[in-house]
């Protein structure tokens, strides 16, 4: 998981050098050619060092990890039993209805 971390941080990293260029050089004013260049390298440039880093890998397992805990957090909900309603609370429309 680190060098997933890693991998993360380069590309945020890289993406505000890139930006920073663009900005600081003029490029998307003075030579949108050469700016839109630069940022399709950096795309490639991103795109392998994700794969590199196996961010990818990662993530699906983030993913997969939380749909797990969620799933199981949805059926050990089930398994509780709603609370009864109090007979001293006078509100009766704010209670559960017991089917």
């Amino acid at each position: 998981m680190p060098m997933a971390l890693l991998g993360m941080l380069a590309s945020v990293a890289m993406w505000e050098g890139v930006r920073y260029c663009r900005d600081h050089w003029g490029l998307t004013t003075r030579a949108p050619g050469i700016g839109q260049v630069l940022l399709h390298c950096a795309q490639i440039a991103t795109a392998i060092l994700l794969y590199v880093c196996n961010l990818q890998f990662a993530l699906v397992y983030a993913i997969g990890l939380s749909y797990a805990v969620m799933m199981l957090h949805a059926s050990l909900r089930k398994l509780t039993p709603s609370s009864l309603p109090d007979p001293s609370n006078r509100n009766w429309r704010a209670q559960p209805k017991r089917s």
